[in-house]
């Protein structure tokens, strides 16, 4: 069972200026991905604000996330670059807080908005017996009797022991409807997934 929830969320962007803080439905996007984590709490995880780590280089965005049960943690800005990858922003934060590699890890990226807690807590479930990791997939080409995935970036679990060798395998995996799978990344991306957000909340 993982045993932390980490949420990276830097400042720069390449297409989309200061994401992880604009505006979605009224609140700032990193609001929602907070509240994903948060909810587990309802399934007895992640109980402590020590389990919920916000990482980032964003003063702004890290005082904005210290007004919630979460642990904000600054982010040399070395670690915030477009080529960055999110595997040493884990490293990162392991060593900040003096962790072995050991453990599994949840990673909630903000850019997914529209993954609903059920979706994590199955995720969870499904590596509950073993220790490898997963990631959550999305359809999408069908051809020829044939369905071919992709990730998503909604939710992976980790397990920190395979970052000593490289890049996490990813044994496990999760099928998210197209709906809830939008990574926000563009002006599109951004509009679409508020539209689909708002047909969710109103429950159309």
């Amino acid at each position: 069972m993982a045993e932390l929830v980490i949420i990276p969320a830097r400042k720069g962007s390449k297409r989309l200026k200061h994401k992880n803080m604009r505006a979605f439905c009224g609140k700032p996007l990193i609001y929602w991905t907070i509240q994903h984590a948060l909810g587990l709490r309802e399934f007895g995880l992640f109980r402590s604000k020590e389990e919920i780590v916000v990482t980032s280089d964003w003063d702004m965005l890290l005082e904005y996330v210290s007004g919630f049960p979460v642990t904000a943690m600054k982010r040399n800005e070395r670690l915030a670059e477009d080529d960055t990858s999110v595997y040493d922003v884990i490293k990162d934060v392991l060593k900040q807080r003096n962790m072995k590699y050991d453990t599994s890890i949840l990673l909630l990226q903000p850019t997914s908005p529209l993954r609903v807690i059920s979706d994590i807590s199955e995720c969870l479930d499904i590596v509950s017996d073993s220790c490898e990791s997963l990631c959550s997939l999305v359809e999408y080409n069908r051809a020829g009797g044939h369905i071919r995935y992709k990730r998503n970036g909604a939710i992976y679990i980790i397990e920190t022991q395979e970052l000593k060798k490289g890049t996490p395998e990813y044994k496990r995996a999760y099928i998210m409807p197209q709906e809830r799978s939008i990574d926000i990344n563009s002006e599109k991306d951004f509009k679409d997934a508020e539209d689909i957000f708002s047909e969710l909340q109103s429950g159309e």
